[in-house]
């Protein structure tokens, strides 16, 4: 028997069709399942709190070497660290840093613009039950 080559080209041909198709519905399948399970919900307070850590972390590395130049570059931010790195920002940074870290606060009320740069110090959002908001220390 003389085997030209077309027998083993259709049987590949064959094959590879019929490995799309499985693969298709193989992938289609897992993807129905994929979709559904990361349709997930986030509550607002949540999706703050990522939002809070993930701009600390990109004022973190942005600020490195003029307010945090003395800790590690690798230092992994949290959301316990936010409060810190938006104090430090303020603290040690330029007018461009403070703003960040104004930003990081959790109740921006004040224009830090008017009131901050006027007055020369931190402007921090009210506490509940205190009638100030502007701290010197």
């Amino acid at each position: 028997m003389v085997d030209d080559g077309r027998h083993c080209f259709n049987y590949h041909k064959l094959l590879t069709l019929d490995m799309t198709d499985k693969i298709r519905e193989y992938l289609a399948e897992i993807g129905r399942r994929g979709g559904q399970k990361s349709r997930r919900t986030l509550d607002p307070e949540t999706a703050r709190s990522m939002v809070r850590v993930r701009e600390a972390r990109r004022a973190y590395r942005r600020f490195r070497t003029s307010c945090f130049w003395s800790y590690r570059p690798d230092l992994h931010i949290g959301l316990g660290d936010v409060d810190w790195v938006a104090e430090t920002l303020m603290r040690n940074g330029n007018r461009d840093a403070w703003k960040v870290g104004r930003s990081l606060c959790l109740y921006p009320t004040f224009n830090e613009d008017r009131l901050g740069s006027r007055l020369g110090m931190a402007v921090h959002a009210p506490d509940p039950g205190h009638d100030g908001g502007v701290r010197t220390s």
